[in-house]
């Protein structure tokens, strides 16, 4: 039986007992032009955020017409404070308010044939499946940036089951679906490798680190030494308690004293102090988040950070203060990540046990490290972990050509395998017997008339409570 009729039936199912509502429905018209839809859940600054934004940047400039739909508003369209915000990060977002297509999907939303619709999460993995089973080529593209299990396990499992192009941000992240044989890879190698692209980290053009400038950085604090950490009290898998009492611990052995070192974090929920930490002798001082420069100021006046992440993901802080002379202390879930890590730059420490005991041992390592470092030694370090990354989104190691040429191939139902070679998703309808095709038309009539059935009822239902977006 045809996998779409599969996984349409699946979703219906799925709608049906958990009260789930498609909102985007299609009208197929070969006179659209062709398009990525992107769906967002929301328009945040996190890297996990902002890297949606440049994809979709870097699309335009290869000649792709980009559609946005953000799922918590009205219109699709972010506040024009959060566009222009983003178009301060770098010269690649300077316009993207402009030449971004925004669409609210209230109502039916045009699309070509070959359109591909894209979920940044698994919560809009729904809307997006529903959407892309109307057209053409039926399987979407998937933006995933961790692990999303440790969002909502039954659904991010669900959604990795279903046929998908996925679109990995970085290479630790690839490599820990592939071993974990999740989503794309499922059915192996060679069909997680046609299936899927791996995007490298990318840092906003940045000037050159000197000791000048890490003197010019740290110059505001009197002589101070500072301790940053990322810190999110929300995210379980980026251990807050654990770094608090980490901090806490520090301040009780003496490794740390108020009166010589900052205690500062990196958070998407600043300003906020945090006046707990060893009985309430010490604060944890959280800025509001900063614009481009004030961020690389603050990450260059820092001596040693900690970043921890527990999921799949690669804890992206750790590139930022690792390639801005910090000494870094992280945690790594595999190999990979291991491997990652620490090829950066000797800077970087790494450890597979997450503890408070083994997380101290690894922190006052680092403190001796930084003890160690002359400007000069920190400027080295960090240019030498920026090598290892391209300064540009659009780089080909990124979002540049590699990455537009198999989207196109997917476009046209084209996997491009290990070989070089192209492999048509779509021959096995060519060879498919009698018996089969009449089988498969029959399922496909059947499955068609119970959406059309059921998608009348939603709308019918979203007009009267109006609560369809």
């Amino acid at each position: 039986m045809d996998l779409r009729i599969l996984n349409v039936g699946t979703l219906l199912l799925f709608i049906l007992f958990t009260g789930a509502i498609i909102c985007y429905d299609v009208k197929v018209s070969e006179n659209e032009p062709t398009r990525i839809n992107i769906v967002s859940p929301s328009a945040g600054f996190t890297g996990g955020g902002v890297t949606i934004w440049y994809l979709a940047a870097c699309l335009i400039k290869a000649g792709f017409q980009v559609r946005y739909f953000m799922q918590n508003s009205a219109t699709g369209r972010p506040a024009n404070s959060t566009i222009l915000r983003y178009e301060s990060l770098s010269d690649e977002l300077h316009n993207i308010g402009s030449i971004l297509e925004f669409d609210s999907g209230e109502r039916p939303v045009p699309c070509n044939p070959h359109d591909l619709w894209m979920a940044t999460w698994c919560k809009s993995w729904d809307a997006v499946f529903a959407a892309q089973s109307q057209l053409k080529n039926f399987r979407p593209l998937y933006l995933i940036q961790d692990d999303e299990r440790w969002l909502n396990k039954e659904q991010a499992t669900r959604s990795y089951s279903f046929d998908h192009y996925t679109i990995f941000n970085g290479p630790p992240l690839k490599d820990w679906v592939s071993f974990h044989k999740l989503g794309v890879f499922s059915k192996g190698i060679k069909h997680g490798e046609g299936h899927s692209y791996t995007a490298t980290a990318a840092l906003a053009a940045r000037v050159p680190v000197t000791a000048a400038l890490l003197a010019a950085r740290r110059k505001p604090y009197n002589g101070k030494k500072r301790l940053a950490v990322y810190y999110r009290s929300h995210a379980e898998r980026n251990k807050p308690s654990m770094i608090l009492e980490v901090l806490s611990q520090l301040l009780f052995r003496r490794v740390v004293s108020i009166q010589k070192w900052n205690i500062v974090g990196v958070s998407d929920h600043g300003p906020i102090a945090i006046c707990t930490l060893a009985n309430g002798t010490a604060c944890l001082q959280i800025p509001a988040m900063l614009a481009p420069k004030e961020y690389d100021d603050f990450l260059g006046s820092c001596d040693v950070a900690i970043s921890l992440c527990t999921s799949g993901g690669a804890s992206w802080p750790v590139i930022d203060f690792a390639t801005h002379g910090a000494v870094v202390v992280t945690n790594a879930v595999s190999r990979a990540h291991k491997q990652f890590f620490e090829s950066m730059a000797s800077t970087v420490l790494t450890t597979s046990n997450v503890t408070v005991a083994a997380l101290l041992a690894l922190v006052e390592k680092a403190f001796v490290i930084s003890n160690s470092l002359t400007l000069e030694q920190r400027a080295a370090a960090a240019n030498e972990a920026s090598t290892h990354f391209p300064t540009s989104f659009c780089a080909d190691e990124c979002f540049g050509k590699t990455f537009t040429e198999k989207l196109r191939a997917w476009m046209n139902g084209i996997v491009l395998v290990d070989d070089g070679k192209a492999k048509s998703i779509l021959k096995s309808f060519r060879s498919i017997n009698k018996a089969a095709f009449i089988q498969l038309s029959v399922y496909f009539t059947l499955t068609r008339i119970i959406m059309f059935v059921f998608l009348t009822f939603v709308k019918q239902q979203c007009k009267s409570f109006r609560r369809c977006r």
